[in-house]
């Protein structure tokens, strides 16, 4: 019941959840462009853990902190040292998941035209979308009997809202890529 939200202005939104057993502290840019974070109000001096990767920030008093988050990045920080539960792991490194062994869309940001690059490590047919923030669904593309290999294809993006997108690529083997793309 004890809370702190700063949802309604700027490029960096905050929520703030106070307890005496554990203190969270969290940060997300809504913005299209890399912020930094400069001096975040977190509820008391000391360490704070990023939940997801574990890493350490120290809050002290007289002396600035601050942190970058990329467009539609976010930290989560605790007071306390929470381990991920069993199962659950965090990695920045993508890791193969069924046919698909890389993917990536350039530009990013998006101008008019996205290119998507995959591997396919053994045939498959691929299901290609572009979600929005909202889960609508932009662009939906199929595509039979890929051999394994390099693929690469084309989407228009010209007619796209500027905002953050996601190009979600599933094979028929049960595998799903996502990478999120910024529209200018």
């Amino acid at each position: 019941t004890d809370f702190q939200l700063n949802i309604s202005t700027g490029q960096v939104r905050s929520i703030f959840l106070n307890d005496d057993a554990l203190n969270v502290a969290v940060f997300a840019n809504i913005g299209v462009t890399a912020t930094t974070v400069t001096n975040p109000a977190f509820q008391h001096i000391g360490e704070w853990y990023e939940y997801y990767t574990g890493d350490t920030l120290f809050v002290t008093s007289g002396l600035p902190t601050s942190f970058t988050l990329a467009p539609g990045g976010y930290r989560l920080y605790l007071d306390k040292h929470v381990p991920l539960p069993p199962g659950v792991i965090f990695s920045a490194n993508e890791e193969p998941l069924g046919a698909l062994g890389f993917f990536e869309v350039l530009p990013n940001p998006v101008s008019n035209v996205v290119v998507a690059n995959f591997t396919l490590l053994e045939g498959s047919d691929i299901h290609f979308q572009i979600v929005d923030v909202t889960g609508k669904v932009i662009e939906n593309q199929n595509f039979e009997n890929l051999p394994a290999g390099v693929q690469q294809f084309q989407i228009e993006s010209g007619h796209w809202q500027p905002g953050i997108y996601f190009a979600v690529l599933r094979d028929s083997k049960g595998g799903v890529l996502v990478k999120k793309l910024i529209k200018m």
